[in-house]
């Protein structure tokens, strides 16, 4: 077995107070070697996981899941279509990727995403927001939601999520759009790595 990177929904374990709880699902099954990071208070998690070849090549297969090959270092190639369209699916921007990049590359842009969606989640609940949950996609805002068209809290935290992370944000006004902020957040977020794996 080798360490792989799995794209994957959380999942509530158990009933009662244990469905607080939350975990990458099919792979919280299949092992319990598994480490994770949020995109903040989204859905979805970059799992690391010690799974088998053929385990890992059936969740492949899932609709909802992206199964990063052991060579983070090969380029997406026919596998472009699937990838762009499972990204879009779980709110990440994925116009930019061409076949030619590796997931490598690719990986940190998300890593970056994720980097900033769970520093913006963190910004509004540390501010007195309890009631706020500081996700960047809450019912009705997408990838083309304006800067503009954003929860006031949510405004504040990507501010200072840019100036925490030290992104130069001048191109940005307030019609960008997420899938502008997302993407730019991505490319300039650097020393991204999960779990002991550099990316």
């Amino acid at each position: 077995m080798a360490r792989r990177l799995y794209i994957v929904p959380q999942v509530p374990i158990g009933s009662g107070p244990r469905a607080a709880t939350l975990v990458p699902k099919y792979i919280a099954a299949l092992t319990k070697r598994w480490g994770a990071m949020q995109f903040g208070f989204e859905q979805w998690l970059i799992v690391v996981a010690d799974l088998p070849d053929t385990t890992h090549d059936l969740l492949a297969l899932e609709a909802d899941v992206i199964a990063v090959p052991r060579r983070l270092d090969a380029e997406i190639g026919t596998n472009l279509t699937t990838v762009q369209t499972k990204l879009e699916m779980m709110n990440l921007p994925s116009g930019w990727i061409t076949a030619s990049q590796t997931y490598r590359f690719v990986l940190r842009m998300v890593v970056g995403a994720f980097r900033l969606a769970s520093y913006v989640h963190g910004y509004v609940r540390a501010h007195n927001q309890p009631h706020e949950t500081g996700r960047l996609f809450p019912a009705g805002v997408t990838l083309s939601t304006q800067y503009n068209q954003l929860n006031p809290y949510v405004r504040d935290g990507l501010i200072a999520a840019a100036d925490h992370f030290k992104i130069d944000r001048s191109g940005l006004s307030g019609t960008s759009t997420l899938r502008q902020i997302v993407k730019t957040f991505g490319e300039q977020v650097t020393g991204s790595q999960i779990c002991g794996i550099h990316l």
